[in-house]
């Protein structure tokens, strides 16, 4: 590529070479939906593409889509959050898209939300139209961003971040009423939008980047209190938009295992300062990171970034006091947000477990979102210092060489280190070691050569750059995993259809690292007794036992699953890989006698549960023989049965129980009874009924409540606001329009 004859043009040509290949990088990250294929990395299929596909499938059929039967005995999903689904984006792609097409959009709007938000703030800072989309291409192809395409929704809450900083500095410096109405709306709305997508421990760090910035900026904006106010009031009107999310989450932590792990369960996860490798080896090691989880620990910057910013630190090179102020920031956001990330090796995270619900996260490494954007905003300030830089003096040239001479050797050194210290089947084979030193090696020539004025060095750079990053995260993410969308949720080993018995596929506990198995076999009619999701409810019975597996209509077990039964005595009959257990009982049930019980775990044992039921609280049963139930209708968070009772007997029916549970016989309610600890019950009359139960959690009616007002009252305030004029605004007004265009004679 070649420059026009005067700097202007050459930056058009720059900014457009830069924006041509991160469109083409898109177009990679895009190749399985134009092959009529989805993603299927991780999580999404484990958890995402069966949760949206129930989610997709509530929708087309009108019914209510908070409770998800098919996992442990019945699930508060929308609680649990990770769906999103009161999103208004969400609500109209998947009713009106086709899964595929819906589940594809969701994966990959976050990429160039994430580019075009940080070009937006780049721009701000007055940095050149190609630095900008440099930096924002590098945030949107991070390490981070595309080793975590898994976790779609935690994307989509970092995909806001740039816009709110965005509006945060157009408010800091707007004097003008109805600019700073637009940017408070704005702030509101994104906030709420974040916190609807339900990842509060992204939304957290996006807070954390937010505060820092306003810090940062209305110190040098010297600014005062008062935008400030208006901001923090946008942002609690946010937290009003998203109650419908927020107070369901609450209400669903309250009742998990989360709640009740101890501290140094935050701990997990912490980024091993041996990690540091990455930098300048990023497949020096066979998972790429010292750890095995490859996508939570991946650190690699690019050797492009990298590079660009070691010469700007070295060549010091002749840059304004507000854009080196950017750098100084951008630097020092860096290396906080490193060493929150490395969680309990460095002393810092250790304040964070300390606070109410932040306190419950885990994995610190994740802190590395914050540090790829701040390493992508330095590289493009670094980048803008390079493309307008007029002819270095030689020695600047010099300091550059040098320091970018000791890259490769750096990578070499690590590379070494890893083959003597770390077991050989940690390390990958030789020729992936000397692809560091190589990447190093190549992006330090193409800067060199920029800095002595090659025409060919800048658009070479920023094209080797997005190449390296994407390689390096699409190989991980994409490349091995993508196909069909029926084979892409398809569980394998499962029995034959059991009718309505119940299956157990991993039993893995929560507070402990243990191999779990996804969600898939949800979407095939098999319902779990146990589940795979962020927050797994809190259960009173011991699922390791037998006996609670049979109360609970278990009929088959996986041989994982098995291997965590303490007492497991399997039926002879053996088949897909598990083990078929006897006698499960029926999901619904009716049952003449009952035990008043503190520990139903503890009293199971000594009971038969074919014959005696546990209850919460005191019940008049007829001694009778049990009657007859039958099931009339089923839909998620709606179960509607006909019972024929000899006299008073208790209905149990081993769905999991919650406080959201309600229950009518012949359209009259009735108490919800707690059986076994963990399942629902009710006292039906003799004779023939129509029980119903039906999950409407006070949390949602509630926030559904909060949000519509909070929202009334946003567009009412922000409205106001940017349509009212001040009073002396208008008597100038009527003074112009009625004075003369001509002098009085």
């Amino acid at each position: 590529m070649t420059f026009g004859p005067n700097r202007r043009c050459a930056e058009r040509q720059l900014a457009a070479w830069t924006v041509l290949c991160a469109l083409a990088l898109f177009a990679v990250l895009s190749l399985p939906f134009y092959l009529g294929q989805v993603y299927t990395a991780d999580d999404l299929a484990a958890f995402h593409l069966p949760l949206r596909a129930f989610y997709a499938t509530c929708l087309a059929r009108g019914v209510d889509f908070a409770w998800l039967p098919d996992v442990f005995n019945g699930y508060y999903a929308h609680g649990e959050g990770q769906g999103g689904f009161y999103h208004p984006l969400h609500l109209f792609v998947y009713r009106w898209l086709p899964l595929r097409a819906a589940f594809c959009w969701e994966v990959l709007a976050s990429y160039p939300l994430i580019c075009v938000g940080t070009f937006a703030l780049l721009r701000r800072q007055a940095l050149p139209r190609s630095a900008a989309w440099f930096g924002g291409v590098l945030a949107a192809a991070s390490g981070f961003s595309l080793l975590h395409l898994m976790h779609i929704n935690a994307l989509a809450v970092l995909a806001h971040t740039p816009w709110l900083l965005w509006a945060d500095e157009i408010r800091l410096r707007t004097h003008q009423r109805r600019t700073a109405a637009r940017c408070e709306l704005a702030i509101a709305l994104l906030t709420g939008s974040q916190l609807l997508l339900g990842y509060p421990q992204y939304v957290w760090m996006s807070l954390v980047a937010e505060g820092a910035y306003l810090a940062w900026r209305s110190r040098a904006l010297r600014v005062g209190w008062r935008p400030l106010l208006w901001i923090a009031g946008a942002k609690l009107l946010g937290l009003g938009l998203a109650a419908i999310q927020l107070l369901p989450t609450l209400e669903m932590l309250q009742h998990s295992t989360r709640e009740t792990v101890a501290r140094d369960f935050a701990g997990w996860g912490s980024l091993q300062p041996a990690n540091l490798v990455q930098l300048v080896a990023p497949y020096a090691l066979a998972n790429r990171v010292v750890g095995g989880n490859t996508h939570e620990l991946g650190l690699y910057l690019g050797s492009v970034p990298l590079t660009l910013i070691v010469w700007l630190v070295a060549a010091r090179p002749r840059m304004s006091a507000a854009r080196r102020r950017l750098a100084w920031a951008a630097g020092l956001m860096a290396v906080v947000a490193l060493l929150f990330a490395c969680g309990e090796y460095a002393g810092l995270y250790r304040w964070q477990t300390w606070l109410p619900v932040v306190g419950k996260f885990r994995f610190p490494c994740r802190y590395l979102a914050l540090v790829h954007l701040s390493i992508a905003v330095l590289a493009a300030v670094a980048l803008a210092a390079l493309a307008k830089q007029p002819q270095l003096h030689t020695a600047q040239i010099e300091r550059g060489r040098r320091a970018l001479a000791l890259l490769p050797l750096a990578a070499i050194v690590a590379a070494t280190a890893i083959a003597l210290v770390f077991p050989r089947e940690q390390q990958a084979a030789w020729p992936l070691m000397l692809v560091g030193p190589l990447l190093l090696a190549i992006a330090a020539l193409l800067i060199e050569r920029a800095a002595c004025l090659a025409p060919w060095a800048l658009p070479g750079l920023i094209a080797f750059g997005f190449v390296d990053l994407g390689v390096y995260g699409l190989s991980y993410s994409v490349w091995p995993h993508h196909g069909p969308l029926p084979a892409a949720y398809a569980e394998r080993d499962l029995p034959p259809s059991l009718a309505s018995e119940r299956v157990v596929l991993d039993l893995a506990p929560f507070n402990r690292p243990a191999q779990h198995r996804g969600n898939q076999a949800a979407l095939d009619g098999y319902q779990r007794v146990d589940g795979y999701a962020g927050l797994q409810p809190a259960r009173r019975l011991d699922y390791t036992r037998s006996k609670t597996l049979r109360v609970a209509g278990v009929g088959w077990a996986s041989a994982l699953a098995a291997t965590r039964v303490t007492d497991l005595t399997p039926d002879p009959t053996t088949g897909a890989g598990g083990v078929h257990l006897a006698n499960p009982l029926p999901r619904c049930r009716l049952v003449s006698r009952v035990l008043v019980t503190r520990d139903p775990a503890r009293d199971l044992e000594a009971i038969d549960p074919a014959e005696t039921a546990l209850v919460d609280r005191p019940v008049e049963l007829d001694a009778a023989a049990p009657g007859c139930v039958a099931m009339a209708d089923e839909q998620p968070g709606r179960v509607r049965l006909l019972t024929d009772a000899p006299g008073r007997q208790l209905l149990v029916v081993a769905d999991s129980f919650d406080a959201g549970w309600q229950a009518a016989i012949d359209g009259q309610p009735c108490p919800v009874v707690r059986a076994y600890g963990d399942f629902l019950a009710c006292v039906v009359p003799p004779g023939i009924h129509q029980v119903e139960f039906t999950f409407r959690p006070r949390s949602l009616r509630q926030g559904a409540i909060v949000s519509a007002v909070t929202l009334l009252a946003t567009l009412a305030l922000f409205l106001g606001r940017a349509c009212l004029v001040p009073v002396d605004c208008k008597a100038k007004r009527i003074v112009s329009k009625t004075l003369p265009t001509e002098p009085m004679p």
